[in-house]
């Protein structure tokens, strides 16, 4: 904490015999550090030092002052891609694992959305993260890091499949005691790359050979019928 008071001394000369009182204004200036805990108050007490003039019977009088400081929510994270570019085959789930670092001055909580109008592009479907929130270092949190994983499934078709998707995701903040107080949003760009042939997982397969079974059975019965 740093204090400054400005002016850093002043003056009282009332005339000689006078009793009234008199009033000046002073400014007292708080710096609090980027640590300092958010919406826990911390008090300053503010001890005047008195210079009695010099007639006689005049005595220093001290009236110490305490005021409380207050630091708001400061908002500061960093999001952290393990990559930004990863590739599938049809029909497939490629992930995108994040660290969130949380060098705010109270614990955080972090919301995701798809970012970008229109939504996910054709063909792909997105799981987002859960909402997570990191602890803060200001309020005695150990671990100020939070992980979460971004999912994105590809498209599939029977036959060929070549397609690119980029996808932003969207991170939103919120100071996680009241998430009324909004943090700083941020934007983490993907590249998923899907290529390949479809092939029809083992379902599909043995219901073909199931069908096929079912047909060469009847043509056997018509055979003895006849």
């Amino acid at each position: 904490m740093n204090v400054i008071i400005s002016p850093s001394s002043m003056t009282f000369t009332p005339p000689q015999g006078d009793t009234r009182t008199e009033t000046k204004d002073f400014t007292v200036s708080v710096s609090l550090r980027q640590d300092a805990p958010a919406f826990v108050a911390t008090q300053l007490r503010l001890v005047p030092d008195l210079q009695p003039g010099t007639g006689e019977g005049q005595e220093a009088v001290t009236n110490p002052t305490q005021i409380a400081v207050t630091p708001g929510y400061f908002n500061l994270y960093n999001v952290r891609l393990d990559g930004k570019i990863a590739e599938g085959g049809p029909d497939s789930e490629v992930t995108f694992p994040m660290v969130i670092e949380n060098f705010s001055n109270g614990d955080t909580r972090f919301e995701f959305s798809v970012a970008q109008e229109g939504g996910t592009p054709e063909g792909f479907q997105t799981a987002l993260p859960s909402p997570l929130t990191v602890r803060s270092q200001a309020t005695g949190g150990e671990n100020t890091q939070g992980q979460a994983t971004f999912q994105v499934f590809t498209p599939f078709k029977n036959g060929y499949v070549n397609r690119i998707a980029s996808i932003d995701l969207q991170v939103d903040s919120f100071y996680a005691a009241d998430t009324n107080i909004e943090g700083a949003s941020s934007q983490v760009s993907t590249l998923t790359k899907t290529k390949g042939f479809y092939v029809p997982g083992p379902g599909a397969a043995l219901s073909a050979i199931a069908m096929t079974g079912v047909a060469l059975a009847l043509t056997k019965s018509r055979q003895r019928i006849e």
